[in-house]
């Protein structure tokens, strides 16, 4: 689990934040996964780690969004992925030239959790690449914490804000 404060790491970091995210669902509110490269094929195992933590987090009603770069290929996944999972509301958007690698995570206790760095939500990037993340976890008696939690939670939210889900891209937007 990630300690209060921040840690700079390996791709462990981010391990930690899906492991902290499946270990306590209920204490979460939103959570916002931001990656050019998110692998939702049946084979993969981040893929099924993303449909458990997607079922555990929706069916308490905790906001999710996962964002990743509008191509051709990441439209097909996710519509795919949508399709294979018709229970699941849509939680998928998609952005254009898409690079940033981040998320969040708004708890329940004010100890809210944060991430950004190079790791792709990719077996390779989660298991053997090597990679570099910036943890942030919070606490209301360290406000330097709150501050870095922030600046990370209003960057994802800019993207988040002008993301489209993959049954609404229009022609207007250019898909590769």
């Amino acid at each position: 689990m990630l300690n209060v404060g921040i840690t700079i790491w390996n791709q462990q970091l981010l391990n930690d934040f899906l492991r902290e995210l499946e270990a306590g669902p209920q204490l979460f509110e939103q959570v916002v996964l931001i990656s050019p490269f998110v692998n939702l094929s049946a084979t993969s195992r981040i893929a099924t780690r993303i449909r458990h933590l997607s079922v555990s987090l929706l069916r308490r009603r905790v906001t999710l969004e996962i964002v990743s770069d509008l191509t051709r290929a990441r439209v097909m996944s996710f519509v795919n992925y949508q399709a294979d999972e018709p229970h699941c509301p849509s939680f998928l958007t998609l952005y254009p030239k898409l690079h940033s690698k981040c998320g969040y995570a708004v708890a329940r206790n004010g100890a809210h959790i944060a991430f950004a760095g190079s790791a792709n939500l990719t077996d390779a990037a989660l298991s053997k690449n090597k990679e570099l993340v910036i943890a942030v976890k919070t606490t209301p008696s360290l406000p330097e914490t709150q501050k870095v939690f922030n600046q990370i939670k209003q960057q994802a939210d800019e993207i988040l804000a002008e993301s489209v889900g993959p049954g609404h891209i229009t022609a207007k937007r250019k898909c590769y």
